[in-house]
């Protein structure tokens, strides 16, 4: 069983959490979720994004403005002392001189958005 061994995520669109997780990772799921990204298909957010290109980090003004069809929330990633922040708000990954690193944003939301299955 998939679940079981391989300790992935049950329940994303209800109460976060990660099965048979130790209970850092869960406290550390539960924070990321407070982004909410997770709501939003990677595809909506891949368009979203590429409104702006690649090629240019977003900043603040380009993040707020997509961020309601992204289902982003912009002020959850202000407060330093939340643990999502730490990523966010990385000099040295997500964010260098007022602007978010557009491909380590992706690839945090490869990681939490919601993915569309054939199968399903």
């Amino acid at each position: 069983n998939l679940d079981t061994n391989m300790g992935s995520c049950t329940s994303r669109d209800s109460s976060p959490s990660v099965y048979n997780a130790p209970a850092v990772e869960n406290y550390a799921f539960k924070a990321e979720s407070r982004v909410m990204m997770q709501a939003c298909d990677y595809d909506t957010y891949q368009s979203a994004i590429k409104r702006f290109g690649y090629r240019i980090d977003l900043n603040e003004e380009h993040l707020k403005s997509i961020s309601k069809e992204i289902k982003f929330d912009t002020k959850a990633i202000d407060d330093e002392k939340l643990p999502h922040s730490i990523v966010y708000m990385d000099p040295q990954f997500a964010k260098k001189e007022g602007r978010h690193n557009v491909t380590n944003l992706n690839k945090i939301a490869w990681i939490m958005c919601k993915h569309y299955d054939e199968t399903t």
